[in-house]
């Protein structure tokens, strides 16, 4: 996750590897799970869905085994966005629904962060500008709360994307919601982000 923030994909697809193979070794299915999500995370964001597709349905499987809720959110909002980008909308919607409607109820902030920019991004790409909006509101909210300062960056990327669409958008709120992601990502060294 971390390398994935600062763009050294290369590293962490080695390390992503080798947790994967660690995981399937041992057999055992939350370590697979969260090297399923994770490695799907880095492949998510660095654009490369149809990787992340795979890794993340292999996630959603060993999620099942061992149904710990507190993790639905993070693979269903991160595979949700998977499928969306790969067109698989009636596949997509469940799980972004259930994943939405358990980020907004819980009051847990495990990975939280996490969950909602997947699936601010997710409903950008759907075309329900309004949630992803909403979303995105929330995910910046979390992320100024709990000091999540590259959760913040992200989160006013997708504000100043999500604000900047539709028939009349708040073109000067978006700007500054972009500018103030560029300066928080430059000064975190998010290359990604930045490129954004």
């Amino acid at each position: 996750k971390c390398l994935a923030a600062v763009g050294a994909f290369a590293a962490g697809r080695v390390r992503g590897a080798e947790a994967v193979q660690m995981a399937e070794a041992c057999d055992h299915a939350h370590s697979c799970f969260l090297a399923y999500l994770r490695v799907g995370g880095l492949y998510l964001q660095q654009g490369e869905w149809v990787q992340a597709l795979a890794l993340l349905e292999r996630g959603l499987v060993h999620w099942q085994a061992f149904t710990v809720q507190p993790w639905f959110p993070p693979i269903a909002s991160a595979l949700g966005y998977a499928r969306a980008l790969a067109g698989q909308l009636a596949e997509a919607l469940p799980l972004l629904d259930q994943a939405c409607a358990q980020v907004l109820s819980r009051h847990t902030t495990f990975e939280r962060g996490f969950s909602i920019a997947w699936l601010s991004e997710a409903l950008l790409v759907i075309g329900r500008r309004d949630d992803a909006l909403s979303m995105a509101r929330v995910a910046l909210e979390h992320a100024c709360t709990h000091q999540e300062r590259g959760d913040e960056a992200w989160a006013l990327r997708l504000l100043g994307e999500s604000s900047g669409q539709g028939a009349r958008p708040p073109v000067d709120e978006a700007a500054t919601s972009y500018r103030r992601a560029l300066v928080l990502a430059h000064e975190l060294g998010m290359r990604p982000l930045q490129a954004h």
